[in-house]
């Protein structure tokens, strides 16, 4: 009876340091079954230093969306903030703010449904074609995002610069 016990206890003891080793190796290598928590990548970029990698604000938006956890997806988000872009968008609609500055809408698509809005406050004495552009009007739009919010599809821009587009 003794000897059986021993053996029992000999092979559970074999299964659990089995076991063990083999989470240990799979941590090594970055496969941890018990991690729940996606990882959110490094600081996405928009355009990268010589074009290689160009996102529209619908992509960008379908991009996060994707990511299923609500806080991730604030995250990557926020790695977006401070990149440089240089979008050819529709106009939508102004708002007048102030007496010379304006919020304009803009989306990447003419035809409905928008996949994203995207959003900048910009100065008519600096762009004095906004007073007598027409909606859906392409402009070449360039600036530096400052908020993302995936779940209303909006991406806010500053420091922007408003061309007029010929096409």
């Amino acid at each position: 009876m003794i000897l059986t016990d021993l053996k029992s206890h000999a092979s559970a003891f074999g299964v659990a340091a089995c076991v063990g080793l083999l989470l240990y190796l799979l941590s090594l290598t970055g496969n941890d079954p018990n991690k729940t928590e996606q990882t959110a990548t490094s600081s996405p970029s928009v355009v990268q230093e010589g074009g290689s990698e160009y996102l529209t604000p619908s992509e960008i938006i379908a991009k996060l969306k994707a990511i299923a956890t609500p806080s991730l997806r604030e995250k990557a988000a926020q790695g977006y903030v401070g990149s440089k872009v240089e979008w050819n968008l529709y106009l939508k609609n102004i708002i007048t703010q102030k007496e010379n500055d304006v919020h304009a809408v803009f989306t990447d698509t003419i035809d409905f449904p928008h996949n994203a809005l995207v959003s900048c406050v910009v100065s008519l004495n600096d762009n004095k074609s906004l007073k007598v552009i027409e909606e859906g009007m392409l402009f070449n739009v360039l600036g530096q995002i400052s908020k993302i919010d995936p779940n209303n599809e909006s991406i806010e821009l500053e420091n922007v610069i408003l061309y007029c587009s010929t096409k």
